[in-house]
């Protein structure tokens, strides 16, 4: 995948929490506001695991709540998400997602 210009992360996944951030535009000065869905993988290997937050939009005029309610993952299946970005601060990785998809057993 990453020959193909695609970078690709598998975890097990663990649960997901619907979170809505507010903020002041700096320019305008209004307020405004974005939601986003935060899961949670365990990655690893050779006995190795970490968790990671892994962070996918919610569109706008949509309900966090609801789109969490919409999530069909179980806990412990692998999951493969469509990396977008990655950030690491004091030790904590967040990955930033465009896609996020379940696979068989």
């Amino acid at each position: 995948m990453i020959k193909a210009g695609k970078c690709v992360l598998v975890g097990e996944w663990r649960g997901v929490k619907p979170e809505t951030i507010n903020y002041v535009q700096k320019g305008s000065g209004k307020q405004a506001s974005f939601s986003r869905l935060v899961h949670t993988l365990e990655i690893g290997d050779n006995g190795a695991f970490e968790a990671i937050k892994v962070e996918e939009s919610v569109p706008d005029g949509v309900d966090p709540q609801k789109a969490a309610a919409k999530i069909t993952f179980q806990r412990g299946q692998q999951v493969i998400c469509d990396v977008a970005s990655i950030e690491v601060d004091k030790g904590h990785k967040t990955v930033r997602v465009s896609s996020l998809l379940g696979m068989a057993a």
